[in-house]
């Protein structure tokens, strides 16, 4: 009994208290303390501990990645000694020889010396020796100087007797054959007697500082050797031997920088930080710590959080269960029970008198718009169907003017065979089964009505019919292209003793349907044609029982209808000369 009684009254605080300041109570109780006085110290020396520790790294990186650089280039300088102080060698390359012979007998003779052997033999280096000396024929060790060349460039810039350089070049004088260059240059200029200028350049394998960083022992570090702003070589990058080194992007923002110099050149080791390598190592190193918060983290609130579920779930089920009802019943129903004083007791009462407001206004509202619905489709109906039957008495008017005047000109020598061609026109203009009507159909009807006016006006009348045959099966409203081409005769023809043609064009562009209708009738002032422009654009059911031009209003307002006013008309005319009109339909209005 006493612990119902302690669960009632936990239950009937918390359903007096609103979402807020339960929500509140929450946060400051399972998120605040906890990360404060716990996550937050601990989380921070685990950081400042792992960062120190890479920092290290970083350093002993860059102390290798430099002892790395310095031997290699010690090696160069090895063997450039071995050069700088022979006089024999010195010799070789001042004599100017009186011939090619003279001069690969000397070459042969220095080449059996036990220096070339020793000097001469290194796995990350080869040697090559300039002298300004036009006697010399260039091949294998010994070269006449250029002073275009990249790193002899670099020496005189340098005004020093040696000079370290890393730099692109095409050109394949040494024993190395990629193109990215790293040479240490040095001037010959020990025996001060001399008169020539000589260089010795001894050029280092570029894969070796590659290889350098791979051995360094920390690949998780991202490690970049720059100089003068150019990337020389990285861990972190594929490197393509064949093209020049690239600049430093300001991605690279190093979290330990280290600068020495080296014959000239200022290097600069620069280390990342490796974020993967950061967080592992700290979730494996603090393993048992990290679930112990994370058990106090997750229980606290779990506990708090179940005893706030209960003070609002069940409310909320009953509030479901009543949407549900609703769904079933077709009516909505009030809640029976409302408890508490928070939201969601607000929400029951305030869900009950909505559930009574709703039920009455179902009775009134809605049947009364349901019966509008009604209505306005009936008159929509209507409409269409007015639309249809004004058709039939216009076309008909003029089919019986025409036997009358063919009758009258030919003295009723061909009247038969015109009416057999008006009984088929008026057969299909009376059968109404469908507003629709595929275009070959369309065009019969148009074929039978220009055949007739052909009887009319004989020679003085010629027309030309030209459909895309995948056009022929579409649908379009019924005796709408017949309706403009009827304009089109009895507009012109009538207004004009000469002859005059008629042109018919339906084609297919992509996704629209183009349908042309041209004449050489007597045409229309510029002003007759902005009106009838006006009101092929802006037709309406109004407007067709006003105008003078029934018929065309009422194709147009059709194919309105039938395109979702997707419809587009052309229409250009010249007063003597004929009148053009253009109609496009979109194809997926027409299927």
């Amino acid at each position: 009994m006493r612990k119902k009684r302690k669960e009632n009254f936990v239950s009937r605080v918390l359903n007096d208290l609103s979402i807020r300041k339960k929500l509140v109570i929450f946060y400051v109780v399972c998120i605040i303390f906890p990360l404060f006085f716990m996550n937050g110290l601990f989380v921070r020396s685990l950081i400042n501990g792992e960062r120190k520790g890479q920092d290290k790294d970083m350093e002993r990186v860059a102390e290798r990645v430099e002892e790395g650089i310095r031997k290699l280039v010690s090696e160069a300088e090895t063997g450039s000694n071995k050069v700088y102080l022979n006089k024999r060698l010195c010799d070789f390359l001042e004599v100017e020889y009186a011939s090619e012979l003279d001069y690969f007998t000397e070459r042969y003779q220095l080449f059996t010396t036990t220096f070339f052997e020793e000097g001469f033999a290194s796995p990350n280096s080869s040697m090559v020796m300039y002298a300004d000396n036009p006697t010399i024929v260039n091949g294998g060790h010994f070269w006449k100087l250029d002073k275009s060349e990249v790193w002899y460039e670099r020496l005189k810039e340098s005004g020093s007797d040696a000079v370290l350089c890393f730099y692109f070049s095409g050109r394949r004088d040494s024993f190395l054959s990629n193109f990215r260059q790293v040479s240490l240059v040095r001037k010959l200029n020990y025996f001060s007697k001399r008169t020539r200028e000589k260089v010795v350049r001894v050029d280092l394998q570029y894969s070796a500082f590659l290889d350098l960083l791979a051995n360094v022992g920390m690949d998780d570090l991202p490690v970049y050797v720059c100089s003068e702003g150019r990337v020389l070589f990285s861990n972190r990058k594929n490197v393509s031997y064949y093209s020049d080194f690239d600049e430093r992007s300001s991605e690279i923002n190093p979290a330990y920088q280290q600068d020495f110099e080296l014959y000239g050149m200022k290097f600069q080791i620069m280390v990342q930080h490796s974020s993967e390598s950061f967080v592992l190592t700290t979730i494996q190193k603090n393993q048992q710590v990290i679930f112990l918060l994370l058990s106090l983290s997750l229980i606290v609130p779990f506990v708090l959080l179940f005893l706030i579920n209960r003070s609002f779930t069940g409310r909320l089920w009953e509030l479901s269960r009543a949407f549900r009802s609703s769904e079933k019943e077709g009516e909505l129903t009030e809640v029976e029970h409302v408890r508490g004083k928070d939201e969601i007791g607000y929400l029951m009462e305030s869900y009950n008198g909505l559930v009574r407001q709703n039920n009455h206004l179902i009775k009134t509202i809605y049947e009364d718009r349901l019966h509008k619905q009604e209505m306005e489709l009936g008159r929509k109906n209507a409409e269409l169907l007015a639309l249809r039957m004004q058709v039939n008495p216009h076309f008909l008017f003029n089919m019986l003017e025409s036997i009358r005047m063919s009758s009258l000109l030919n003295r009723e020598s061909r009247t038969a065979e015109m009416i057999e061609k008006l009984a088929m026109l008026e057969r299909q203009a009376v059968d109404w089964g469908s507003d629709f009507e595929t275009v070959r159909n369309e065009m019969g009807f148009v074929e039978n009505y220009l055949s007739l006016q052909r009887f009319r006006f004989g020679d003085r009348f010629f027309y030309s019919l030209n459909v895309d045959e995948d056009c022929m099966e579409l649908r379009i409203p019924k005796m709408t292209i017949l309706t403009f081409v009827e304009n089109a005769c009895v507009h012109g023809t009538d207004q004009k003793l000469t002859e005059t043609r008629v042109f018919v064009t339906i084609t297919r562009k992509e996704e629209w349907v183009e349908i042309e209708i041209e004449d050489t009738s007597g045409g229309m002032s510029e002003e007759k044609v902005v009106s009838i422009r006006e009101q092929m654009e802006n037709c309406t059911i109004d407007m067709l029982r006003e105008s003078k031009h029934t018929g065309m209003i009422n194709a147009c307002l059709r194919l309105k209808m039938m395109s979702n006013n997707r419809v587009k008309f052309e229409l250009e005319s010249d007063e003597g000369i004929g009148t053009y009109l253009l109609i496009r339909l979109p194809v997926e209005e027409m299927l």
